[in-house]
């Protein structure tokens, strides 16, 4: 630590930095205590089995398959040292609606994210039959945050997803009715979707690794690092908006918050896919048709027509979404997109790139077919621009 007379020759500018670090870093340490997701006194190998007996009394036959698996398992993690820097690396992940926990494997130190989904509803659940649960998925009063249309035929999205997961069918509509991450990020993963690895499903716990830190972490980071992000955003809403099989996946909360990268790697991550708005494209009216999402002002929001993109045979939802967020905040203030500033010299160089985010954005009929073709072209302008300054993709 600088002796005090060190401290009094750092230029004042340098000062004030220091100074608002460490008022930054109290009211972190603040801020950690009085969160809802708070750090667990309780050893993470304990919190987590009494988690899973928890569940296993909700529904005896549901869980009895992974039991053995994650109790091994639960064995070998151990909690993250908590250095400041960490405190300030995971504070942007934490969300008020998750048990969160960051936690290590014991023999190789992999890092991995504990999330525990159920939400307070165990009243609701007394008999876990298929019945009981399809009853409560298509008529509770407290409505699913994710989506499917048409809604009547997700028993066969349920079915399709079993010839990827080992679930009974309680299994399946519990996990479809608490929380359908835990049905598709270990398919998503299997099928190469930018997504982290499931390490494992135990009742209500998705164990994932930690992929990396949020994008709110790299807006002032080095531009061309940027347009790398940029360019891996656009390709994945690409490959969700194509889906599987039928199913399209549209993302309708694409925020920083749910964007991550992992810099070593150089590799980007979507996350907490609890909103998701998934279509069966096969039953689309318009099967051969391309929706096109119609620009609104909404300050503050973003607003769809789930019954519109249903009717198509895929939509371009997901690209306007990548696309505004790389351009403006929902206030349409482009000092609020991912990207901007634009350096002058890139701006100088390569005009086009603002006018095809902007076209990306706004897509009119007179400049803009579809947003499937305005994202390839910023992608391949992303690549030129990219490959001119040697930066490795």
């Amino acid at each position: 630590m600088p002796e005090c007379d060190e401290f009094a020759t750092i230029p004042k500018g340098r000062r004030r930095e220091n100074i608002s670090y460490l008022r930054l870093s109290i009211l972190l340490i603040v801020v950690i205590n009085t969160l809802e997701v708070k750090i667990s006194a309780i050893e993470p190998e304990n919190l987590y089995k009494s988690y899973l007996k928890e569940d296993s009394r909700l529904c005896t036959y549901c869980f009895e398959s992974q039991l053995k698996g994650c109790e091994k398992f639960y064995e070998r993690i151990t909690d993250q040292d908590l250095s400041l820097q960490t405190i300030m690396d995971i504070l942007p992940k934490i969300s008020s609606r998750r048990n969160i926990r960051w936690l290590t494997m014991q023999n190789t130190s992999e890092r991995i994210v504990c999330k525990y989904l159920f939400r307070n509803k165990k009243k609701l659940f007394r008999h876990a039959t298929v019945q009981n649960l399809r009853n409560e998925f298509f008529h509770s009063e407290d409505p699913n945050t994710w989506q499917y249309c048409p809604n009547k035929d997700v028993e066969s999205f349920l079915m399709q997803l079993k010839m990827y997961l080992n679930l009974k069918p309680e299994t399946s509509w519990f996990y479809a009715l608490i929380n359908v991450e835990l049905l598709l990020m270990p398919v998503l993963y299997d099928l190469n979707f930018p997504v982290p690895k499931t390490w494992r499903i135990c009742g209500f716990t998705l164990i994932e690794d930690n992929a990396g830190q949020s994008l709110h972490y790299f807006y002032r980071t080095n531009f061309f690092q940027k347009l790398e992000i940029a360019r891996q955003l656009l390709e994945a809403t690409l490959k969700f908006s194509n889906g599987f099989s039928n199913y399209r996946l549209y993302v309708t909360d694409l925020t920083a918050d749910n964007i991550i990268y992992d810099i070593t790697k150089g590799k980007l991550f979507l996350i907490d896919l609890d909103s998701v708005f998934i279509v069966d494209s096969s039953k689309a009216k318009y099967n051969t048709s391309v929706h096109r999402y119609e620009y609104e002002v909404c300050e503050g929001c973003f607003s769809y027509s789930p019954l519109d993109i249903c009717d198509y045979n895929i939509s371009d939802v997901n690209i306007f979404l990548a696309c505004q967020f790389l351009t403006e905040d929902l206030y349409r203030r482009k000092n609020g997109g991912f990207l901007y500033p634009i350096p002058q010299s890139v701006q100088e160089r390569y005009p086009n790139l603002e006018k095809l985010l902007y076209q990306c954005v706004r897509c009119t009929h007179s400049d803009c077919q579809n947003r499937f073709d305005s994202a390839n072209n910023v992608i391949n302008l992303i690549k030129e621009i990219l490959l001119v300054h040697g930066v490795h993709l």
